[in-house]
């Protein structure tokens, strides 16, 4: 509603949603990861930081405004120069986002430069809870909200969860027609939209997907932020957003459960 209420009535262009991966590596090794970062070399290359800047850069000179902007993995703490990603960021577009945020596994303790930076950007971090699985994460999410209580940092640690979905993409095969996959990208209708530099990715999951486990798919699935040149390029970007495109579907639709993946619950972060 917001995105076209922004367009229509206020001639901007504002997106709920969108993340930046800079690492791709992770320090857990979760069977079912939505990234599928267990197939992931731990000598990976990251995100340079250059690479982090021209993503925000790109974004940032089309948005208006996003409701939550975030830093992710992977493990983002992982990355080297996250430190100098959330300054970068924050020095430059703090006002146009709403929610600046990192999500992380909460595994590592982040550096006192970190955190100096997210106190000073008012970054949220979002701690997803896997102690149901793994108990030796408890001590840690509880010397973690001391940490960032003691500096000053938002965070929240996430209800544990039951049951994560596994959206088949280490096995499904659906060989399915345009009607079928265009059914399954507008019942899933995904918000996790991803910035790599000047490629805008409708769904993060495809993407990463596609290149961790090295399917020959989706490889011209995004918007091309420096292409947006036209008159209409609002109108452009908003229809992406909403997802309405000449294809009307991803490639890796063909791989994936999309919106029925609730009806193959795996054990949550269940290690390799």
């Amino acid at each position: 509603v917001f995105p076209v209420i922004a367009y229509f009535v206020f001639n901007k262009t504002y997106i709920n949603l969108t993340q930046i991966c800079v690492t791709e590596r992770c320090s857990l090794k979760c069977k079912k990861c939505a990234h599928a970062c267990y197939a992931v070399k731990a000598d990976n290359q990251d995100f340079t930081l250059e690479q982090v800047k021209r993503s925000a850069d790109a974004f940032f000179s089309k948005v208006d405004y996003v409701f939550e902007f975030v830093l992710i993995g992977g493990e983002p703490l992982l990355y080297r120069q996250l430190a100098e990603a959330v300054e970068y960021i924050g020095s430059k577009y703090r006002d146009k986002i709403n929610i600046f945020s990192i999500t992380t596994n909460g595994t590592i303790r982040p550096s006192d430069r970190l955190l100096s930076s997210c106190k000073r950007h008012d970054v949220l971090f979002r701690i997803s809870n896997y102690s149901k699985q793994l108990p030796r994460l408890e001590k840690q999410y509880r010397v973690l909200s001391e940490l960032f209580e003691q500096n000053g940092v938002r965070y929240i640690v996430g209800a544990q969860d039951i049951s994560w979905m596994d959206y088949g993409f280490e096995y499904l095969e659906r060989n399915a027609d345009e009607k079928e996959l265009i059914n399954v990208f507008d019942s899933c209708d995904t918000p996790c939209h991803e910035i790599r530099e000047n490629r805008f990715y409708f769904c993060v999951m495809a993407r990463s997907v596609a290149e961790n486990l090295s399917k020959n798919a989706g490889h011209d699935d995004y918007l091309d932020f420096d292409k947006l040149n036209s008159p209409e390029w609002k109108r452009e970007l908003l229809e992406f957003v909403l997802g309405y495109s000449e294809k009307g579907y991803l490639d890796m639709c063909n791989y994936c459960y999309g919106a029925e993946c609730y009806k193959h619950p795996v054990p949550v972060a269940e290690q390799l």
